[in-house]
């Protein structure tokens, strides 16, 4: 707790926020920014602590069959980093994809997984959507830091378990090169997680109660 006001050390920073570049969710990396959201010519962004675009060419890892910023709007996505190793995971929401960007010190792919489903999108009118009720759970949550990523899962439709929309029932592991090494069923179905060197902390909201797993990390 702070004892005195001085103590807490406040900048203020310009959120870049553009026709062509319109984050949703934002974290840090070294002297970086990362960004998932809309953007026009790229599958995320990035830009320097001062909020200057850093340009790249790293796109979508799958084919949307859309353009411009309407790409983000539908394919929405999830971040997270390795705190100081320069590295974050990227997860498209109603889908099992995952990829690994290297941010710092230069902007690269790492690693981008062989997924087997994405979003179900319809066309209504012009008007691009997902519908949840065709689509598969995928993965729910990611959490991550300088050795490795643990993603919440489930393989399952969202239709087979309308009580249940938003609970994993399997964790995986990865290093920052994509390799995977450790997984397993869980005892309970939890919806949201974040972790340190050693385990995992997964919430579980069944009952209508909060509770709080911790997941031992073992390689």
């Amino acid at each position: 707790m702070l004892k005195k006001e001085r103590e807490l050390k406040i900048k203020r920073m310009r959120y870049k926020y553009e026709a062509d570049f319109k984050p949703s969710k934002t974290i840090p990396v070294n002297d970086k920014i990362a960004y998932t959201g809309c953007f026009t010519n790229t599958g995320f962004g990035v830009t320097n602590i001062d909020g200057e675009i850093i340009n790249h060419d790293i796109d979508y890892p799958f084919e949307t069959g859309l353009k411009g910023i309407e790409r983000g709007m539908v394919y929405q996505r999830m971040i997270s980093s390795g705190i100081n190793n320069g590295k974050i995971i990227i997860a498209t929401i109603f889908s099992d994809q995952f990829e690994i960007i290297q941010v710092d010190p230069e902007i690269k792919r790492v690693f981008a997984n062989d997924w087997t489903f994405l979003p179900f999108v319809t066309n209504m009118h012009g008007r691009f959507s997902v519908k949840p009720s065709k689509s598969r759970k995928g993965i729910m949550d990611i959490c991550s830091d300088e050795e490795n990523i643990a993603i919440l899962y489930h393989a399952d439709a969202y239709n087979m378990f309308p009580d249940a929309d938003e609970e994993a029932d399997k964790i995986q592991f990865y290093d920052w090169d994509g390799n995977r090494f450790a997984w397993c069923d869980l005892p309970v179905h939890v919806q949201a997680c974040t972790k340190d060197d050693k385990y995992v902390y997964a919430l579980s909201r069944t009952d209508e109660r909060n509770t709080i797993y911790k997941l031992e990390i073992r390689k």
